[in-house]
C-alpha cells in the first residue's frame, strides 16, 4: 500500500482518517476503532500527492452487517464517498435476497444502506 500511495508518511495521513476515535461511557475512556473490511479508492491529483476519494464496505452477505456499514458511510462522509457492494449470497442458496425484490419491495436493510450510503452494488 505505502509503495502505490508514494511515500509511507502518505499512507499513515490516508488512513487515520479511517479511524475513528470514540468515547466509552462505561469506561470513560477513548478507544480507536477502523473498519477491517473495508476498500479504499485513491486519486492521485496532476500536483501529486493524493487524495481518499472513496472507502467501499464490500461483504459476501449482509446479515448483521448493514448497520455497520450505515455507522461508517455517516462517519466517513465528510472526508469521502462510501458504498456498499455484496454477493448477497443467499440469492444462490435458493433463498430470498436479503435486499428484498426491488426498490419498491425492499428490505429494512435495503432502504437504510440506500438512504446512507452513496451507493449499494450486488454483484451476480
Amino acid at each position: 500500500m505505502t509503495k502505490a500511495i508514494g511515500s509511507e508518511l502518505e499512507a499513515r495521513l490516508l488512513l487515520k482518517d479511517l479511524v475513528l476515535g470514540v468515547h466509552r461511557p462505561c469506561t470513560g475512556k477513548s478507544v480507536k476503532v477502523a473498519n477491517s473490511g473495508m476498500l479504499i479508492a485513491l486519486r492521485h491529483p496532476p500536483g501529486g500527492g493524493c487524495r481518499l476519494l472513496a472507502a467501499i464496505d464490500s461483504s459476501a452477505s449482509i446479515h448483521d452487517r448493514h448497520p455497520e456499514v450505515c455507522f461508517w458511510s455517516l462517519a466517513l462522509r465528510a472526508v469521502c464517498r462510501f458504498v456498499f457492494v455484496t454477493q448477497d449470497r443467499d440469492v444462490y442458496r435458493g433463498r430470498r435476497s436479503e435486499l428484498g425484490r426491488s426498490c419498491e419491495q425492499g428490505s429494512a436493510a435495503r432502504k437504510l444502506l440506500e438512504t446512507l450510503t452513496d451507493g449499494v452494488y450486488v454483484s451476480k
